[in-house]
């Protein structure tokens, strides 16, 4: 089955108001969407904000925007800041496996992970090569 997306797990997943204000203006109140659709719009908004930020918001999402050409990295790599600071471990997983830096922000997901005390999103960075400091 394929993830979409709707108004209703963008207000879940904590969504800015102008995002909501730009998903109901585009689709309406009751669309489902799916990632290209989604990246599509992002992309003529020019919004790698909001790319990263979907990026980080849950594992099947994530799969589908990078499978739609998804920029792992949009932003300075702000979804595995955004998915570490939220302790998502399996999409941090995801992120990684698809090329993300740990690096990137100065080492913003560690330090993010440690910030919210995600033990196993900080043992998963580590591994992956960010360094301890």
């Amino acid at each position: 089955m394929t993830p979409t997306l709707t108004l209703k797990k963008l207000c879940r997943w904590g969504a800015c108001g102008e995002a909501l204000r730009v998903f109901v203006e585009t689709w309406g109140e009751d669309a489902e969407i799916t990632a290209e659709q989604a990246l599509r719009k992002l992309r003529a908004l020019r919004r790698p904000r909001w790319e990263g930020w979907l990026l980080a918001q849950e594992p099947s999402f994530t799969k589908a925007l990078l499978a739609a050409g998804a920029d792992v990295s949009a932003y300075c790599d702000f979804a595995l800041a955004d998915a570490s600071a939220k302790g998502h471990l399996r999409v941090a997983r995801v992120l990684l496996a698809a090329g993300a830096d740990v690096h990137a922000r100065n080492g913003a997901a560690l330090y993010w992970a440690r910030f919210y005390h995600h033990d196993s999103v900080i043992k998963l960075l580590e591994k992956a090569g960010a360094e301890n400091g």
